[in-house]
Formats: structure tokens, sequence, C-alpha cells
């Protein structure tokens, strides 16, 4: 907890903040700007823990920031969707409140569940449950692209720079944290799992707390996003590898 808390702090607060103050003065704005913004204020992705396995990092560091992350993030995303969201009617303590009921209510039914259902889980359990989990994954997935099709078809382009915007932003993160977590002498697996964290966010909880509206012209660019950061274990393992042997 002693570093989590200020590395989500850092990550889901001060970095997006500092963008939206850069943005600002380079007088870049629109939908790309805000929804960088909002994708740097966003927590990590849920399955966090499985990529961060998957491309030969510390999982356990990756999980303990993706709890503390959706904890925080109610307090954490309250002055960036400030900022994205100026003139909205809604005022961030709105969502921030809604975000608040949705984390309470996954967090409340798994204890739940785990307790009446599964206290101790055998490993066949385990398997059926990763199951569940990688279709729920993959049918929220599917949700969130679904904005790119009709896109792809009017403006081919278009999605292929939001595309390329995507990447840029995801692994950019990533190489980033990645040299300052080497750089301040942290071990390679922990520190590629921080930096893992730091370029995949979970935008899917700013859907549920944010009016459809607000959020209509940023859905390409959150659809795009979903790509990187399923391709991450495929594309970034062995850039982890490199940089941990340096």
């Amino acid at each position: 907890m002693r570093r989590d808390v200020p590395l989500v702090l850092f990550l889901q607060l001060a970095l997006p903040l500092a963008v939206a103050a850069i943005l600002h003065l380079a007088g870049i704005g629109g939908p790309l700007a805000s929804v960088v913004i909002l994708t740097l204020a966003a927590a990590p992705i849920t399955g966090g823990a499985g990529l961060a396995a998957l491309t030969g990092l510390d999982g356990m560091t990756a999980l303990r920031l993706l709890v503390w992350g959706t904890i925080l993030l109610p307090l954490t995303s309250m002055l960036p969707l400030q900022i994205v969201f100026p003139g909205a009617a809604i005022s961030p303590l709105e969502p921030a409140l809604r975000l608040l009921g949705v984390i309470a209510l996954a967090g409340g039914l798994a204890v739940v569940v785990r307790r009446i259902w599964q206290p101790a889980p055998q490993s066949d359990a385990i398997v059926m449950l990763d199951a569940v989990s990688a279709l729920l994954l993959a049918a929220l997935v599917l949700g969130l692209m679904d904005a790119i099709q009709p896109m792809l078809l009017r403006d081919p382009l278009q999605v292929a720079a939001m595309l390329a915007a995507a990447f840029a932003l995801n692994f950019g993160l990533q190489i980033a944290a990645n040299t300052a977590m080497r750089r301040a002498g942290s071990d390679p697996a922990i520190g590629g799992a921080v930096a893992l964290i730091a370029g995949n966010r979970n935008l899917a909880l700013f859907l549920i707390a944010l009016p459809p509206a607000s959020l209509e012209a940023m859905m390409v660019f959150v659809g795009c996003y979903q790509i990187p950061m399923f391709l991450t274990p495929l594309l970034m393992r062995g850039y982890y590898g490199r940089a941990g042997r340096r």
C-alpha cells in the first residue's frame, strides 16, 4: 500500500491533470483531447493481472494497482471529469457517486458469491470462473468496439488515425512508465507491471457513470483502444524482456 496508493494517485490524477494542462497550452482540444484525458483518468483494466502474467511481468503488482485504482477512482476522477466536461449539466460529484455505487455493488456481490457459493474454490471451479470471465470480457470488448464498424464504412481514414493514436497512447505510456521505473531502480517484473497498468485502462466504468450523449463523439477511440490493450502480451512481451536484461 505504501507504494501502490501514490502510484495510483499519480497515474489517475496527477498525470491526466498534467496532460490536460499541456493540451490546453498547446491549443489542442476536441473529442480526441477529451478522450485522452479520460483514458488517463481511468482505473486499470480488469484483466491487468492476467495481461501482466502473459507478458512475463508481476501479476500481483498489477492486481494491487487494479484494486486500489478501482477503489480510489470515484475520488481521483472528479477533477479530470470537470476538465473534460466543463459546461455539463451534471456536476462531477454525480458520476463519482455512480462510480462508487457500481464499484461497491460489484465488490459486494463478489464477496457474497465467494462466501456462499465458493468459499474454497477447487481447480475445476476456478477454471469455470476463468472461462465465464473471459466470455464476459469478450462480450464487453465487442460492445465497446461497436462504434467502429459504421465509422469504418463512412470514413476509414479517421478510424486508421484513431487506431494509430490509440496504439501511440497505450504503448507510449507503457514505454515511458517502464523507463521511469527502471531509472528509479525498480525490479524489472514489478516496474514492467506498473508500466503495463499505466497504458491499459478501463474506460468501461466511465460509460456506466456518464450520460451516453456526452461520450458519443469519443466511442470510436474507445473501441480502437481495446486493440492495443489485448495485443499487449503479443507485441510488448519482447520489449519488456529486453528492457529487463539491460
